[in-house]
C-alpha cells in the first residue's frame, strides 16, 4: 500500500495540504504548457535526423546542465523526448554560414 506522503509532491516539499512551496509552485505556473498536438521525437529519432550525430552525443548534451548545447527536451520518467517545434527552432538558431573569400596573391 502506498503512503500518501510518498507522492512526488511530498518528496519535493509539499505541505500536508498538498500545496507546493511558493518558488516551485510559481515555476510550475510560469511554464507554458506543451501543446497536446505537439509531435515528440525520441533520442534515436533525433540522432537519425542528423547524420553523424550519435545517441551518446545527445545524452552528453542533456547532462551538460547550464552549458546546454543540444536541443530542448522533456523528461517523462526515465525517457527523454524532443518536441519537434523546439527542435526546429534549435536547428534554425544553430545555422552557420561560411563566407568564402577569394584568394589574393
Amino acid at each position: 500500500m502506498t503512503d500518501c506522503n510518498s507522492t512526488p509532491h511530498a518528496r519535493h516539499g509539499a505541505t500536508a495540504s498538498g500545496a507546493l512551496p511558493g518558488v516551485l509552485h510559481a515555476e510550475l505556473i510560469a511554464r507554458p504548457a506543451m501543446p497536446r498536438d505537439e509531435t515528440y521525437l525520441t533520442t534515436e529519432q533525433v540522432a537519425q535526423r542528423f547524420p553523424g550525430l550519435s545517441i551518446r552525443t545527445l545524452e552528453n548534451w542533456r547532462s551538460a546542465g547550464a552549458k546546454r548545447v543540444g536541443p530542448p527536451f522533456i523528461k517523462v520518467g526515465s525517457k527523454c523526448y524532443y518536441p519537434l517545434s523546439h527542435l526546429l527552432e534549435w536547428e534554425a538558431k544553430n545555422i552557420r554560414t561560411v563566407e568564402i573569400r577569394p584568394k589574393t596573391h
